[in-house]
């Protein structure tokens, strides 16, 4: 059997259902600040995006939704990871932690840093984006 692609990989989109997974979060990102979120990142320790939202900015009083699901095929799989946002223009940086576990509670966590927890200062491999343009 082939290596899935890259698209495959983080959209995996064979059923448009969400819902028929064995966990899936609706994630709903409400910036009611004056400052634009720029999408950096992401995280993924089970589970992947339903649609893969793609580099991007949450523009201020504005918001965005996500489906992040667990794999398909999989069994007795939740979807835990992180998403990373630059607070444009203010050098801090927000992170988003969820859960959705096979066993406990759904879990979040948010968190706003004033340095970049990048790869290999114990924290978790995030995926970067490129910058728009």
């Amino acid at each position: 059997m082939a290596a899935p692609s890259i698209g495959q990989r983080y959209s995996n989109r064979s059923n448009p259902d969400y819902r028929v997974r064995y966990r899936s979060l609706e994630l709903n990102v409400e910036n009611m600040t004056d400052f634009r979120l720029e999408f950096m990142g992401d995280y993924f320790e089970s589970g992947l995006w339903h649609d893969n939202p793609g580099h991007h900015i949450i523009e201020p009083q504005s918001k965005q939704r996500y489906i992040v699901t667990s794999k398909m095929g999989g069994f007795l799989v939740g979807v835990t990871g992180a998403v990373k946002y630059s607070v444009v223009g203010q050098g801090c940086f927000l992170y988003i932690c969820f859960s959705a576990p096979v066993a406990g509670a759904y879990k979040t966590k948010v968190a706003l840093h004033h340095t970049d927890h990048l790869q290999g200062q114990n924290t978790p491999t995030y995926r970067q984006t490129s910058t728009l343009q």
